[in-house]
């Protein structure tokens, strides 16, 4: 089978910030700078050039089916005419990262500790829930453990360290939320040969600011609720 060149997914668990990555990777290739698109809480699922339509899928799916909708997504761009250059960063849930390799010449994956699940899974009500989906405040426990059993199921997929180390690049929540700027673009760069000067680092700030915003939101709202110790 030969590989396709013209997509490299970036597979993730939802609230571990698959969407903004892949809009940074989309900006640098197309050298775009301009202020990246975020909700309250940078929830970057309409950041424009992030996402090509109907790919990303459910985490929960089979595994086939994000990778047969990224193939037949891409076999469609050259009908669009949204800004976009070959190779596309593409945000998808392919749990199996082994299996991805088989049909993607490289892919990315956003992985995880069980350490870090108890933030992610705040992180995913705040974008998601209150953002995107203008839930109620009262349901965000119920909405957390919801996340943190979803991501816990998740995690073994998440966390696997493939063989194929010329093809998978591995990104760590910690070092995209966390990890000086600088290197996680170097190593970004590496991987992909985007010039490191077409990175904005000031939406990579902006991203992480506003993910910071949504921990300490959540907290807040948990806090008022009294209910923090239960989680």
């Amino acid at each position: 089978m030969v590989l396709n060149t013209e997509c490299i997914p970036v597979t993730y668990a939802a609230g571990t910030g698959g969407h903004f990555l892949s809009y940074f990777l989309n900006s640098a290739n197309i050298n775009d700078m301009n202020a990246v698109t975020l909700s309250e809480h940078g929830n970057a699922h309409y950041a424009h050039i992030s996402d090509i339509p109907g790919s990303v899928g459910g985490m929960t799916e089979n595994p086939m089916r994000p990778i047969y909708r990224l193939l037949e997504s891409v076999r469609r761009m050259s009908d669009t005419t949204g800004p976009y250059k070959i190779p596309y960063y593409s945000p998808s849930h392919i749990c199996d990262i082994n299996l991805a390799c088989k049909y993607f010449h490289k892919v990315i994956m956003i992985t995880y500790l069980s350490k870090d699940i108890l933030e992610i899974s705040k992180i995913f009500v705040a974008k998601w829930w209150l953002d995107n989906q203008h839930g109620e405040s009262s349901q965000i426990s119920d909405k957390l453990v919801e996340e943190i059993k979803l991501l816990n199921h998740k995690m073994a997929n998440f966390s696997t360290r493939s063989d194929l180390k010329r093809s998978v690049l591995h990104i760590e929540w910690g070092e995209l939320l966390y990890g000086p700027e600088i290197e996680l673009i170097h190593k970004l760069s590496n991987f992909t040969d985007i010039p490191i000067n077409q990175f904005s680092i000031s939406n990579l700030v902006t991203w992480r600011e506003k993910t910071q915003k949504a921990i300490n939101q959540i907290n807040l709202l948990i806090e008022k609720q009294g209910e923090i110790n239960e989680l």
